[in-house]
């Protein structure tokens, strides 16, 4: 009998687990932020250390900003079927949900490594420079879901 009460009672945790898992999706918002971090890292170098080659540099921002970047990621996404079911399912939230979510969006980026207080050789950290490209592209991304959602 208790050999079958544990039973029961470890497949009801397994399936409780399991539906938890099923129904835990990304938010609207979180799925944006997931798809502008992914552009971050197409296209701002990977920050880790103090050398030209291994940050985004001051030259590399200017190089960024006269190439019209941040524009010529988000035409691109204007084609992305995942970044339009992003901004279908950014529309069917309440409009404080989607304020809410488009402001944390368009703060996405990586702390500096002043901020953090050293250079992170993993790259979690990121120079000023890369900061400014990352910071534009998120608002580039969020200025466009929002022409998007007619706003």
């Amino acid at each position: 009998m208790n050999r079958l009460f544990c039973s029961l009672f470890a497949a009801l945790a397994l399936s409780f687990v399991l539906s938890a898992l099923l129904f835990a999706q990304p938010s609207s918002g979180d799925k944006l932020i997931e798809l502008i971090k992914r552009e971050q890292a197409k296209n701002v170098k990977k920050s880790v250390g103090t050398d030209a080659y291994q940050c985004f540099t001051d030259n590399d921002l200017a190089r960024f900003k006269d190439s019209g970047r941040s524009r010529k990621i988000v035409e691109g996404l204007k084609s992305d079927p995942q970044f339009k079911a992003v901004v279908d399912s950014l529309q069917k939230m309440s409009e404080s949900e989607r304020r809410s979510a488009l402001a944390k969006a368009r703060g996405t980026a990586q702390p500096t490594w002043a901020a953090m207080g050293y250079i992170d050789k993993d790259g979690k950290g990121q120079s000023e420079a890369g900061r400014l490209a990352q910071l534009e592209i998120s608002e580039r991304i969020v200025q466009t879901v929002e022409e998007m959602l007619g706003k």
